[in-house]
């Protein structure tokens, strides 16, 4: 059973890195190029299959088509967002794969590449891919808007900043003002992003297709400033708007936990569902006495490992199953210090310091002091994590140097 201790939440920003994706189709202004579409076929109707197999056909025939190609990948990352599963992503790899550092490549082409790269945590390779797609198309605000979203998720707020003003002429003014506020709720103006991302959701005229997206970031927001009522209010509202979000169902699943309602992630979220994240806050809700829970821990290692096999690891989701259902502090320092060096989200940093504290006193002396230098130097407005810093850093003689 989860402790009955309250635990801190992740923080997010978990919809920046798993949602701009699926948005950039409907939010963009009409000179960036545009996603393939209609290639979001429905798996379930033989004529989509049929087309689906057409074109695989048709690129076995002409590896070098590069229409077929970004529209094949662009329909198994479809099925991957809407199925897991790690095959859809071997499926778009091995499809893409040749295109990588090629000078001929479309930037329709670039943009799938960069969405499978960012989804297998190859942040720094999607930066090239987009940078060598903004030399040929300087004006596409979907590769401006990736490029700020995978610079955010690195930590680089500046450069994130930077890349959102240049979408002022290319994208909708909501669009940039949602993405400025989830880059500078991270850099000093948690507040001011809340109660501004608040003042838009109450027009009418805002965007429909926007609402969960920016509701999941507020809420975000108000975990990281403590304000659980108003967060679990922003993920109710996300969620009833898009009921299977897998972003907003996990965002709710840690309030859920973090608040003593085990019950409720249980009710919420499928027995059956393929998503790691989702997977994970099931066990964390299932008691440790039930009798199902030793089978549902073996099958999530197991997965797991696989992914690891296919190096599409979940490090953060692993760091955090070896900390608190294995109560295995080495392995969740292994994997949170290997998710640190590749991406630096608020929940990553959350897992680290909690990794680290578990260790034996003395043996992380240099990398907490490392952390909160990180931690106040980007100006982060997190009480509770700021709070947990402070504590683990308490044994440390003169831990950070001005």
């Amino acid at each position: 059973m989860v402790p009955q201790q309250r635990r801190i939440l992740p923080g997010g920003p978990r919809s920046l890195r798993g949602v701009f994706f699926l948005l950039l189709g409907l939010l963009l202004a009409t000179n960036s190029i545009g996603h393939p579409n209609s290639l979001a076929l429905d798996p379930s109707k033989s004529e989509s299959l049929a087309q689906v197999q057409r074109l695989e056909q048709r690129l076995k025939r002409n590896p070098e088509d590069a229409f077929v190609a970004t529209r094949l990948a662009h329909h198994y990352l479809h099925r991957h967002r809407a199925e897991s599963g790690g095959k859809w992503i071997d499926q778009a790899d091995a499809i893409l794969a040749p295109w990588v550092n090629r000078t001929d490549a479309p930037p329709i082409l670039l943009l799938e590449l960069a969405d499978l790269q960012q989804r297998v945590h190859r942040f720094e390779p999607a930066l090239r891919t987009l940078n060598a797609l903004l030399q040929a198309t300087p004006d596409n605000a979907q590769a401006v808007l990736s490029r700020s979203t995978i610079l955010t998720v690195l930590g680089r707020y500046d450069e994130a900043t930077l890349d959102n003003k240049k979408l002022a002429a290319l994208a909708e003014p909501h669009v940039i003002t949602v993405n400025r506020c989830a880059i500078d709720s991270l850099s000093g103006k948690a507040k001011q992003s809340l109660d501004d991302l608040e003042v838009v959701l109450a027009r009418p005229s805002f965007p429909d297709n926007l609402r969960p997206w920016t509701l999941g970031i507020a809420g975000d927001i108000a975990v990281r400033l403590g304000l659980d009522d108003r967060a679990e209010e922003h993920f109710l509202a996300g969620l009833k708007l898009a009921p299977k979000d897998t972003y907003l169902l996990t965002a709710l699943a840690d309030l859920l936990l973090a608040t003593d309602r085990p019950e409720d992630v249980l009710q919420r979220i499928p027995k059956d569902t393929p998503q790691e994240g989702l997977r994970l806050r099931r066990i964390l809700a299932t008691p440790s006495d039930d009798p199902k829970r030793a089978d549902l821990v073996a099958a999530f290692d197991a997965r797991l490992k696989s992914d690891h096999a296919r190096a599409h690891p979940h490090l953060r989701e692993e760091a955090m199953f070896a900390l608190d259902v294995l109560d295995d502090p080495e392995r969740a320092l292994r994997q949170a210090r290997a998710n640190w060096a590749t991406q630096r989200e608020p929940a990553d940093l959350l897992i680290y310091v909690r990794a680290l504290q578990s260790q034996p006193a003395g043996s992380t002396t240099e990398e907490l002091p490392d952390l909160h230098r990180w931690f106040r130097e980007r100006q982060m407005e997190w009480p509770a994590l700021e709070r947990l810093l402070s504590k683990s850093l308490g044994s440390i003689s003169d831990p950070i140097k001005p």
